[in-house]
């Protein structure tokens, strides 16, 4: 919506930068629309912010001195995630929280703020990384080439799937979604879409860090669910105990 008028936008063109109304409450065509922020807004319009706080259980001068020291930069400020907030059943909705803190502050796609950058290639390609995989795939083209479905069922949908069997499936699918980091082991355990044959575990203490962690423990100690578990890692801890490899992790 611009100047309150709907007008087309193409995300392809990188040429014409767009504008329009950020806050958008209306009727086209018989059809109520709103934008996200105007959606934004009324959401945390429900309660008050005494309220807000009540509800998160924390002190509202805490959250006033942090969303002061977090606003005195202008855009050169961001709330980074990761493992912390994301890697829980709830994690998607916490990520979605910080997303929006740096979509207020105005910080995505800016120098010191919320910008796209990694230390390294993930395919291996970047100068000083030891192993070249894109080298790898053109020597054998086949053998890099990932198939099948995820045992966690991500970026698929169910129904497009010979699986599909009506509802409800076996386990959650999660088409618009990826790495959903709690799904994996329990699916083992449910041999859902199918049996595992080798775990590898790296960077990774679910039977500690997750929400009800401790059920892994059984299928991480049952060998015909697990038949081969190799972990990587600094120490022995309370999941790579139930590993038959330990590769040290330096």
């Amino acid at each position: 919506m611009k100047d309150g008028k709907p007008v087309p936008f193409d995300p392809n063109d990188d040429k014409n930068p767009v504008y329009g109304d950020l806050f958008v409450d209306t009727e086209i065509n018989g059809i109520k629309v709103k934008s996200a922020l105007q959606i934004l807004k009324e959401s945390a319009e429900k309660h008050t912010f005494e309220e807000w706080a009540r509800i998160c259980d924390v002190d509202p001068k805490l959250i006033e001195a942090v969303a002061n020291e977090l606003t005195k930069y202008g855009k050169k400020a961001a709330v980074d995630v990761h493992r912390g907030v994301a890697q829980h059943t709830n994690g998607f909705y916490n990520v979605t929280a910080a997303r929006n803190i740096n979509l207020l502050l105005g910080n995505f796609d800016w120098k010191g703020g919320m910008i796209a950058a990694s230390t390294y290639a993930i395919d291996g390609s970047k100068k000083g990384q030891p192993f070249d995989f894109k080298k790898f795939k053109k020597m054998a083209p086949n053998a890099l080439t990932p198939f099948g479905i995820s045992i966690i069922r991500h970026e698929v949908k169910y129904e497009d799937t010979t699986l599909f069997k009506g509802y409800p499936a076996k386990r959650n699918w999660y088409p618009l979604s990826s790495d959903v980091y709690e799904e994996v082991i329990p699916s083992i355990g449910d041999a859902y879409p199918y049996s595992c044959g080798v775990l590898f575990t790296y960077m990774a203490a679910p039977t500690y860090a997750l929400p009800a962690g401790h059920t892994n423990i059984e299928i991480l100690a049952d060998v015909n669910k697990v038949p081969l578990h190799i972990s990587c890692d600094i120490t022995i801890g309370p999941t790579s105990m139930y590993a038959d490899y330990i590769f040290p992790d330096f």
